[in-house]
């Protein structure tokens, strides 16, 4: 005769880290979204961010301790007579219990992180740059030459640069055979985040790489009344089929934008992956006549182009795109004060969500282990 256990851990174990997950899943979106909408929410207490491992740890000690119940009920009772050694026990009762639990000790780090609202807006000076970036999204950019393709490398790379943006504007515009702006100039670093994570190569239908297009669609972007220094970042393996860009940057130049450019490619060249539409690679681009198209990074072409716009160009490395030299130039660009709104007066939310743990724990201790009906038995 098979042994019968006291819990299903498997599927409890399974069932425990979904609802774990979307849990937190629900948490942050919620205050990204709240932050989106309403930008004087903050936090007080950051750093309570790393009590969350705590929560998966209790995950694990709790299925560990029905494994645990099941090995003793195994050892220490004869399957027939389980029902009548353990008569009034619940498993509904007991995952309810560490379920309530849980959720307090999730409200109880919420309120240690301490959610808090601006009640008082404040104008603020806030002096920097004003810094356009164009990515490419052409096939060509999914080129695994860069790891782990070159659009991701430059998007990795964008996001770094965002972070340590003080004080500066940056905009976003994607381009291939045609360009748009992603993003308006903002100092808005979240939305930055937000918006260059959303890059793709489907971004734009129009096939191609139009470097002189999202120049000129870059300058156009500027705020024509801002006194900041200003500057055009391209990162691109610099194929460029469609346009004149150097006679773009030489353009941007005469009204004091300077054109910078990152090469994202190695001078060798890799083939441009396929995909279907489900996103599983299915071969290589071929050409008519059936040979795979490798694509390489056209370093003349953008050195040509930063000379025209009095900038500097670097070349990514294979898992790091080192943009140090183009921001040693760009920081010596004039800065302007743009005024900021930020907020003070903060009122405190701990209490909130202190009182949602502790009514939480009182009902988990009233619960007793003993079995409902059977028709609310796991």
């Amino acid at each position: 005769m098979s042994k019968r256990t006291t819990y299903r851990t498997g599927w409890i174990s399974v069932l425990l880290i979904i609802t774990e997950v979307l849990f937190w899943v629900l948490i942050v979106g919620a205050f990204f979204l709240a932050k989106r909408i309403a930008p004087n929410i903050s936090v007080h207490h950051p750093n309570g961010v790393y009590l969350i491992p705590i929560t998966a740890l209790a995950i694990a000690l709790f299925i560990g301790f029905l494994a645990w119940r099941n090995k003793m009920v195994q050892r220490f009772s004869d399957p027939s007579l389980l029902d009548s050694s353990i008569p009034n026990r619940s498993l509904s009762s007991t995952v309810l219990r560490f379920f309530l639990w849980r959720l307090a000790m999730a409200c109880i780090i919420i309120s240690f992180i301490d959610p808090k609202i601006g009640t008082k807006p404040e104008m603020v000076e806030a002096k920097g740059i004003d810094l356009m970036v164009a990515i490419d999204v052409s096939n060509s950019m999914m080129a695994e030459d860069l790891a782990p393709n070159r659009l991701e490398l430059a998007k990795q790379s964008i996001q770094r640069m965002i972070t340590s943006l003080d004080g500066d504007r940056i905009g976003i515009v994607v381009f291939a055979g045609d360009a748009f702006v992603q993003l308006p100039i903002t100092t808005d670093i979240q939305s930055a985040k937000m918006f260059l994570n959303a890059v793709q190569t489907n971004s734009i239908a129009a096939q191609g790489t139009a470097i002189g297009t999202a120049i000129d669609l870059c300058v156009e972007s500027f705020d024509p009344d801002s006194k900041a220094g200003k500057a055009i970042l391209i990162f691109t393996d610099g194929e460029n089929h469609e346009d004149d860009a150097t006679s773009s940057a030489g353009k941007a130049l005469e009204i004091g934008i300077k054109v910078f450019a990152v090469g994202m490619g190695s001078p060798e060249g890799a083939p441009i992956p396929e995909f279907n539409s489900s996103g599983r690679r299915t071969g290589f681009k071929t050409d008519n006549a059936g040979t795979t198209v490798v694509t390489a990074l056209d370093e003349s072409m953008l050195v040509d182009i930063v000379k025209a716009g009095d900038g500097v160009f670097v070349r990514s490395g294979k898992n790091f795109a080192n943009l140090s030299p183009l921001f040693d130039e760009i920081n010596k660009l004039d800065e302007s004060e743009s005024g900021q709104i930020e907020f003070s007066g903060y009122e405190h939310r701990f209490q909130i969500f202190a009182f949602i743990g502790f009514l939480l724990l009182v009902i988990e201790l009233m619960l007793s282990e003993r079995k409902w009906s059977k028709s609310f038995e796991l």
